[in-house]
């Protein structure tokens, strides 16, 4: 019956199972196996109760058992009874002084009793049985640490060190600790600064490229006022051992501190470098030297350290991003258009995307798919704010003009002025097309010289509202804003604006002098040969 209970437990017949158990129990309540055998069918059926209540009988009934202790002894555990639980260990581990996981049971339940002075005991009494070891003092180490007893923790470090003296990283700790300890109470304690100083040393001495030690020493070199503190930051950041999240921490710091410090930014692109050598198909190397760059205006090498990033993670967005705004503020809007189009098989449904894409395609003369990658940017659009609907539409807009759909262009136009009455580039270029186009000149006067206020000084906003003066036949005027771009600049088609103006007002010798210099400056109107060559104004 007993051994018909076993098999069907092994098969997770756990009701049968315990049929079984229960028949051999009332045929021999003194026999403690099939308890035993009850209480794990419970612990496996998750019924707590009934594995305790059984565990207990079974260890009552022949408590010289070692199996039936630490079966008593886990199932106290797995129902929370840590104090109870650890008892059972303790006696374990004295029972059998050589097996470790006793040891280490008897202290876990001790640490989630919340006694861990109990715990380090427990380590203590293996360690006076069985010798040090690693593992010991790991956790007396930790165990101190989270008491908040520096010191002792410390000791166990050194203790460990003096067991294994050729591991660095042991060393390393240990020097970590003692620069945690000289800044426990606020102040720096030379003292233990010192000392780590010297298990750095140590550590160099075992390895020269240790990073972790080059940096110890450059952290010390840094407190001491030393000149050499670069000379080992940067064999820290060349060792790869020196963990790359750290390095980056580390530059972030440098990146706030070297906006007016040209030795320090020196440094920090020396230790770019380093951390290239070190890390050369990380993407995080490669994103945060393009930062440095991109903040410093070496636009074309930032974006060269963006698309290195991608090609090796690329799904992190956020570097894309950064790559098609590199893009537009180089005017290298080809890549604009590719970069665009990579990223939109990453993130389909990225808005942002389709304006980059819309805005490539634009510029470089592909209108059609300009309007189609708008359109769908926009439809991606979720509650947006007047200023970001106005970005897609006034590139929509532009793109539409050129293909000469005027309607849907001026449409656009009307609803970013109406939306942003100060948008001073539509303002100006909608006001001009109009003024090409002879329509609404009252309109695109009342915008040309709202985009006068808003940005005294420009040449090509004052040539806009004198053109569009002159088209209404207000010649003065005209001249006077006309002749104001062509002091601030004017190009070839603003001086032969001018020109015109001077025909309107009787002087031809004037004009036909400023057409000539349009002419030398580059103007390719349809009408200028012929205005110089007659001498008049040709509408």
């Amino acid at each position: 019956m007993f051994i018909e209970g076993n098999s069907q437990e092994f098969i997770g017949n756990y009701a049968k199972a315990k049929e079984l158990y229960l028949l051999c129990i009332q045929k021999d309540k003194k026999n403690p196996a099939p308890y035993y055998a009850m209480s794990q069918v419970g612990l496996k059926t998750g019924d707590y109760l009934l594995s305790l209540e059984n565990a207990q009988k079974a260890f009552d009934l022949e408590e010289e058992n070692s199996s039936y202790r630490e079966n008593l002894a886990n199932v106290l555990y797995q129902g929370g009874e840590f104090m109870a639980a650890s008892q059972h260990y303790v006696e374990l581990s004295s029972t059998f002084p050589k097996e470790v996981r006793y040891y280490l049971a008897a202290a876990d339940c001790f640490e989630k009793a919340d006694k861990p002075e109990e715990a380090i005991r427990v380590y203590e009494r293996a360690e006076e049985t069985m010798g040090p070891t690693p593992d010991f003092f790991t956790e007396k180490y930790r165990l101190y640490l989270e008491s908040g007893k520096e010191k002792d923790a410390i000791g166990e470090l050194v203790k460990m060190v003096e067991t294994d003296p050729a591991n660095i990283m042991l060393r390393i700790h240990l020097a970590q600790g003692y620069e945690s300890l000289a800044r426990s109470d606020g102040g720096l304690n030379m003292d233990y600064i010192e000392s780590a100083y010297e298990e750095y040393k140590r550590v160099i001495e075992l390895d020269p490229e240790s990073g972790y030690g080059h940096l110890g020493i450059a952290r010390y070199k840094d407190i001491k006022g030393d000149d050499d503190v670069s000379e080992h930051m940067i064999k820290a950041f060349r060792s790869p051992d020196l963990n790359i999240d750290d390095k980056v921490r580390m530059l972030l710091d440098y990146y706030e501190q070297t906006h007016a410090d040209a030795a320090l930014l020196e440094e920090a692109y020396q230790l770019l470098e380093a951390m290239l050598l070190a890390h050369p198909e990380d993407p995080k190397t490669y994103a945060i030297y393009g930062d440095f760059l991109s903040r410093d205006d070496q636009l074309a090498k930032a974006r060269d350290m963006f698309v290195k990033s991608v090609g090796l993670a690329p799904d992190n967005y956020v570097i894309w991003n950064e790559i098609m705004v590199l893009d537009a503020r180089l005017s290298d809007y080809d890549s604009l258009y590719l970069h665009a189009g990579d990223a939109m098989e990453l993130f389909p449904n990225q808005a942002d995307l389709y304006y980059f894409r819309g805005l490539g395609a634009y510029q470089t003369g592909q209108y059609d798919e300009a309007i189609e990658s708008l359109e769908n940017g926009k439809l991606l659009l979720l509650n947006p704010s007047n200023s970001l609907l106005n970005e897609y539409n006034q590139t929509l807009a532009d793109a539409h003009y050129r293909k000469g759909e005027l309607n849907e262009a001026f449409a656009l136009y009307d609803e970013i002025v109406e939306k942003d009455p100060s948008n001073t580039y539509v303002l100006n270029n909608y006001a001009y097309y109009l003024s090409l186009e002879g329509r609404d000149l009252e309109k695109a006067a009342t915008m040309a010289k709202r985009a006068n206020e808003l940005v005294p000084g420009r040449s090509s906003y004052q040539d806009t509202y004198g053109w569009v003066l002159f088209l209404q036949g207000k010649y003065d005027s005209a001249e006077e804003w006309i002749g104001k771009a062509v002091e601030n600049g004017g190009s070839a088609v603003v001086i032969e604006h001018y020109g015109d103006v001077q025909f309107k007002l009787g002087n031809p010798e004037e004009a036909i002098k400023y057409w000539k210099e349009a002419k030398e400056k580059g103007s390719e109107t349809e009408t200028l040969d012929e205005k110089i060559r007659t001498g008049k104004y040709i509408e």
